[in-house]
């Protein structure tokens, strides 16, 4: 199946419908604190139920309430959600105290869909479908680049020396949601296909534009009327939080105009983030406000003059693309994986230095015509090519493929680049 490269959807030809698929999505939590992984099952589970499929998350018993995690999300309400009590380590080597809901959604599916590697509920649901005939996919959600790897590193090869391997290579077909994820997993020399769709968004989430919300927004920050560098996601090592807040020391120099809105539950690198702010003398210039949701969310996002996410790994960031959906321009790095933005006109892409994304940040900020340039773009291109509609017509395609051809995947990797 060839795809133009230019664009991830042009030219991919889809096989005809043959009736709904059961479809189970299986992650960790549900907690989009916890970062992509629920966000994109939600989303994909929630896409499955508009084209008409019969869909069923699973995931852990989460210890808070999240409904507001599924309010906003179009065709979530048909979602079969189902907890399972959380999983203990003993749980692999004794499968008759496997959890009796994952049991029975497993064997009533006829495709399961894991989301990460390491978790354990994971590695239980592949036991259980392998031994009732059930293919299964996976994304790894960039947990197999070379980065990931390197963290908690023993445990990640032990793991790959007992239950992982088996785990990947018994796979229908691993999902990579950019190219640039499946080169950089291959030295791994996993034997599944390949299939590489993005993540996407749902313009139906994002409000109308208000401007009484958002000027409240500002009043509520204290943003007043400043030019405004909106970082959002984990306040995390891995989002490149130590380069931003270097880089936003060199834009503060030179501009007294620029404020820095920093939004996100704390991932283990808010104190030190705070404290290199605290250094630099920019304590008054700096926002740490927390996890934002539905409006409020979008409102910053809009509000925002440009969006920075200078990421150490990420397999394919919702944050860049709603940031984007808003009109927002993105200054992001190399190892987002999403080079198509600069190709595309709606924003820069750059080495993880903080000298190098101070002056993409400096360029974007310098220059009306070229912010107004790209916002006009950015909307218009997030429409066209990357939604969770079509984003899940390619993964109902994948499936039926590998149903089809008797739970073997092509013997060619798929790619709809």
């Amino acid at each position: 199946m060839h795809c133009d490269k230019t664009n991830y959807f042009q030219g991919c030809s889809l096989t005809p419908q043959s009736g709904p698929l059961r479809i189970t999505h299986i992650t960790k939590t549900l907690d989009s604190a916890a970062g992509g992984l629920p966000v994109v099952a939600m989303r994909l589970a929630a896409a499955a139920v508009e084209s008409g499929h019969k869909v069923t998350l699973v995931a852990e018993k989460p210890a808070v309430d999240l409904t507001h995690e599924c309010l906003s999300i179009p065709g979530f309400a048909g979602v079969e959600v189902r907890f399972c009590r959380p999983f203990l380590l003993r749980n692999l080597f004794h499968q008759s105290v496997c959890h009796a809901e994952l049991n029975d959604t497993v064997k009533r599916s006829d495709v399961v869909h894991l989301h990460g590697v390491w978790d354990l509920i994971l590695v239980l649901s592949t036991k259980i479908a392998r031994r009732c005939g059930v293919p299964y996919f996976i994304t790894p959600h960039g947990m197999l680049d070379p980065w990931s790897l390197t963290q908690s590193r023993l445990k990640k090869v032990v793991a790959l020396q007992s239950t992982h391997r088996s785990f990947l290579a018994n796979a229908a077909a691993l999902h990579a949601l950019n190219e640039e994820e499946a080169t950089l997993w291959s030295p791994l020399k996993l034997s599944p296909s390949t299939c590489v769709i993005p993540n996407g968004v749902d313009l139906r989430e994002i409000p109308p534009f208000d401007s009484g919300r958002e000027n409240s927004l500002r009043h509520r920050f204290g943003l007043r009327n400043k030019k405004t560098i909106l970082f959002l996601s984990r306040l995390h090592f891995k989002k490149g939080l130590d380069v931003l807040a270097d880089a936003f020391r060199r834009v503060a120099a030179r501009r007294d105009d620029v404020d820095l809105l920093v939004v996100g539950p704390d991932g283990g690198a808010k104190s030190s983030f705070e404290a290199a702010i605290l250094a630099a003398g920019l304590s008054d210039r700096v926002h740490v406000v927390g996890p934002l949701f539905g409006n409020d969310k979008f409102d910053a996002m809009r509000l925002a003059d440009v969006f920075c996410l200078p990421s150490r790994q990420e397999g394919f960031s919702i944050a860049i693309l709603e940031a984007l959906a808003c009109g927002t321009p993105v200054i992001i790095s190399r190892d987002c994986h999403f080079d198509a933005v600069e190709t595309a006109g709606v924003g820069r892409v750059c080495k993880l230095n903080a000298d190098l994304v101070a002056d993409a940040l400096l360029d974007v900020l310098g220059s009306v015509s070229l912010r107004d340039s790209m916002s006009r773009a950015s909307t218009r291109w997030v429409a066209e090519n990357y939604t969770w509609k079509r984003s899940n017509e390619l993964l109902i395609d994948l499936y039926r493929r590998c149903i089809e051809s008797d739970s073997n995947p092509p013997n060619n990797p798929i790619r709809h680049e």
